[in-house]
C-alpha cells in the first residue's frame, strides 16, 4: 500500500549526549544567552557514586585553578595575573557584580576575558571533592616571584618570614594569609619539599598570595645568609633558646624563621639564624611553629610595614 504523507512518522529522538567539560560560549551563543545555564549534560550522573578526588587547584599543563571568593577576586583584581578562564555560577554574577566589576578596572587586559556560567556542581567535579568553590574559579598562571637575593629590606620595620619544612598547602596559605595581616613582604620557604603555588594554597591564603612575595629557595640555610647580606636581622625560633621573641630587637628589618611542628627547626636552620629566640608563653607551648593563631602573635609585635611596601 502506497505511504500517505499521513504514515511518515517523525524520527525518533536521540538520547542526550554523554556529559562534557564545559566550552567558552562562542560569540553567537553568547547573543542569545544561551550560556544562561548550563546543559543538561553537564549535571552529574545519578547512577554510580562518582569519583572522590582531593581538590589541588591545579589544571593542565602550567595553569592553575584559584578558587574561593577572596582568593578569585583578588586574583582577578591583580594586574599581574595572567588570566587564561574564569567560571562561575550565575548566582556568583548576580551577588557579586559590583566586585567583578571593580576587579576589571584594575587590569588594562580586561576586555581580553569573560565569565563563563557554569553549574556549581560542574565546578566541584572539574576542582575535585572537597573544594569550597563558592561559586567562582579562575584559571590562571602561577605568578612570577623574585630571587632570594632580590628580597631587600625596604624600611627598618621590614619584616618577612621564613618557614622550615613546610608541606601543607592549606598551613603554608594560612601562613602567608597571617604574614600579610602583619604587612610582612614576603614569605620563604624550601623549594624541595614546601607546595608549589595551587588553588587550595591560595584559598587558604584568602587573597593574600597576591600581596606579598612567595618564593621557594633551593636551600634555606644559604638563603638567610643571603638575607643577612640584605640587611636583615634573622631571629630563629627554638624551644631552648633562652631569649624571648619579646626581648629581640624589631627596630631593623628582621626574618623570623619558624620550624615545623612537632620537629622545630633543623640544627642548620638554627646556625644560620642571627638570634635564637624562645616563644614559649605558656607551659602548654614548646616552641612555636609556624601553626596560624600563634602565628599572629609572634608577628603583631613586628608591627605592620607601609603598604607601599607590597607595591
Amino acid at each position: 500500500m502506497a505511504k500517505t504523507p499521513d504514515s511518515r512518522r517523525p524520527k525518533p529522538r536521540r538520547d542526550k549526549a554523554p556529559p562534557q567539560a564545559p566550552r567558552a560560549a562562542s560569540a553567537k551563543s553568547a547573543d542569545k544567552g544561551s550560556d544562561k545555564r548550563p546543559a543538561r549534560s553537564e549535571k552529574p550522573s545519578r547512577g554510580g557514586k562518582p569519583q572522590q578526588r582531593r581538590p589541588t587547584g591545579k589544571a593542565s599543563g602550567n595553569a592553575l585553578w584559584i578558587y574561593g571568593r577572596h582568593a578569585a577576586l583578588a586574583a582577578l583584581a591583580n594586574p599581574r595575573r595572567v588570566i587564561t578562564a574564569v567560571r562561575a555560577t550565575e548566582a556568583f554574577v548576580d551577588t557579586r557584580e559590583d566586585d567583578l566589576a571593580a576587579a576589571r578596572r584594575t587590569r588594562p587586559d580586561a576586555e581580553d576575558w569573560s565569565i563563563e556560567l557554569a553549574h556549581g556542581q560542574v565546578l566541584q567535579r572539574m576542582l575535585g571533592d572537597g573544594a569550597v568553590h563558592q561559586g567562582i574559579a579562575v584559571q590562571t598562571k602561577p605568578l612570577d616571584q623574585p630571587d632570594i637575593a632580590e628580597i631587600r629590606s625596604i624600611s627598618d620595620r621590614s619584616v618577612v618570614l621564613a618557614l622550615d619544612q613546610a608541606t601543607d598547602p592549606r598551613n603554608v596559605g594560612a601562613a602567608i594569609r597571617a604574614a600579610a595581616a602583619f604587612g610582612a613582604h614576603a614569605v620563604i620557604t624550601t623549594a624541595r619539599s614546601a607546595p608549589p603555588e595551587s588553588g587550595a594554597l591560595a584559598k587558604a591564603a584568602a587573597g593574600a598570595l597576591e600581596l606579598l612575595a612567595y618564593v621557594r629557595a633551593p636551600n634555606l640555610a644559604r638563603a638567610l645568609d643571603t638575607l643577612k647580606q640584605n640587611g636583615f636581622w634573622t631571629i630563629g625560633l627554638a624551644g631552648e633558646a633562652e631569649t624571648p621573641i619579646a626581648d629581640a630587637p624589631f627596630d631593623r628589618p628582621t626574618a623570623i624563621v619558624i620550624g615545623a611542628e612537632g620537629s622545630g627547626l633543623r640544627r642548620l636552620t638554627l646556625e644560620h639564624s642571627t638570634q635564637p629566640c624562645t616563644s614559649q608563653c605558656r607551659p602548654l607551648w614548646k616552641a612555636l611553629t609556624w601553626r596560624p593563631p600563634p602565628l599572629l602573635r609572634s608577628m603583631k609585635r613586628a608591627g605592620p610595614i607601609p603598604a607601599s611596601a607590597n607595591a
